[in-house]
């Protein structure tokens, strides 16, 4: 069942009755649990609060499924009361006795991280369907490899020639019915295709002609900045994007002085902490959803050129109301505005970006994969990199 994100956390979950049911000639106990969310409100236009039905069989495969898909977690503190209490005859004062049991064990699941996600528990919680073992059609393996080996016993050698064609085409993939004939595939006009692309340009390195390459001006060394740490780039920037006073310079000068190394010793345990956290397995469950969700359930319909203009503008309004306002008194309000414009607009080319993505891969490449910091392997990667960028 696909869903949103939603974080099941923010859900809180009351059992506040049981009741009975007649059900094809047999009496049935009907748990109603309540749902709240508290992540939302009223006016967002999704539900609040509800209530769904479930049997008291239907928490049990809950409780399989989970320890099926997230066995690895811990789940002492989230039991359900022993399937054989449910054995003996069954009547409402029974089941309201069992009810506060029930509510505690949704509660303690509701308040574990790895299930703030969890498909399972939404759709026990938001669904009016059945919740039923077999929800996904399961593949048995072994009773297919069971009837496969019995058939060649059988066989003892004899006939198996014919067997063997008979049992690999009922394996490949059914051919193509015939139809309307498809246009035939032309390869330059493949090419010509990816070399017009209007966001990446040549991004295939088809047809490259070198000998047409403009080399960059060659700079005198003088002009060349070194820049060593952040507070480095602080005063570039100032002076370079701002467009700062020689005096505020200056003084930017002096300050570096004074709690450069402390500064960058701050920056580098605020970035330590900050990337720990990013890479915590419950942070990394969160990302690998939203990247799935971005690549594989995006289904809403492609955005139209002024609702671009208007999520542009709301993002650069966002990124002014980011600094403190002390640093626009400081700056003076339009340098400042033309400053953050700068950095903003540059944050928008393509290029640019598809070349920060491969930079970015290559530094997570080598460190999933360290043995490609050997030096030959980093020498050819060097290589292929300086061809790769000049275009």
């Amino acid at each position: 069942m696909s869903s949103p994100q939603h974080d099941l956390s923010a859900w809180r979950i009351s059992i506040p009755r049981v009741e009975p049911r007649q059900e094809a000639g047999r009496e049935v106990y009907i748990f109603h649990i309540h749902i709240k969310r508290i992540d939302v409100n009223t006016n967002s236009g999704e539900k609040v609060e509800w209530e769904v039905e479930r049997r008291f069989h239907e928490f049990y495969v809950l409780e399989s499924k989970l320890h099926e898909f997230h066995g690895g977690f811990d789940f002492e503190d989230a039991q359900l009361p022993s399937k054989r209490s449910f054995v003996v005859a069954k009547n409402i004062a029974f089941m309201e006795k069992k009810r506060p049991a029930f509510e505690k064990y949704l509660r303690i699941l509701l308040t574990k991280p790895f299930l703030r996600g969890s498909q399972l528990l939404y759709r026990f919680l938001a669904s009016e369907e059945e919740f039923v073992t077999k929800f996904l059609p399961d593949v048995n393996l072994g009773k297919i490899m069971k009837s496969v080996s019995t058939k060649v016993i059988k066989e003892r050698g004899q006939h198996l020639e014919p067997f063997l064609q008979s049992f690999l085409s009922s394996v490949e993939e059914p051919k193509p019915k015939p139809g309307i004939p498809t246009e035939e595939i032309n390869p330059e006009k493949i090419i010509k295709d990816m070399l017009s692309d209007p966001v990446h340009g040549n991004n295939a390195c088809q047809m490259f002609d070198r000998s047409s390459l403009k080399m960059p001006d060659q700079r005198s060394p003088g002009d060349l900045q070194h820049l060593n740490g952040i507070f480095d780039y602080i005063l570039y920037i100032a002076r370079s994007v701002f467009e700062v006073s020689a005096g505020m310079h200056h003084l930017l000068f002096l300050a570096k002085k004074l709690i450069q190394n402390t500064l960058e010793t701050f920056l580098d345990y605020y970035l330590s902490y900050k990337m720990d956290l990013v890479a915590s397995e419950v942070e990394m469950e969160k990302l690998i959803k939203l990247l799935t969700e971005v690549l594989f359930i995006d289904d809403d319909p492609p955005r139209t050129d002024t609702q671009k203009l208007e999520r542009k503008d709301e993002a650069f309004k966002q990124m002014i109301n980011f600094f403190p306002d002390i640093l626009g008194k400081i700056l003076g309000e339009e340098n400042f505005i033309a400053g953050c414009k700068i950095i903003f607009d540059g944050l928008q080319c393509p290029k640019l970006n598809k070349h920060l993505a491969y930079v970015l891969l290559d530094v997570v490449v080598q460190e999933v994969f360290p043995e490609l910091a050997d030096e030959k392997i980093g020498e050819s990667l060097t290589g292929y990199d300086e061809d790769h960028y000049k275009n």
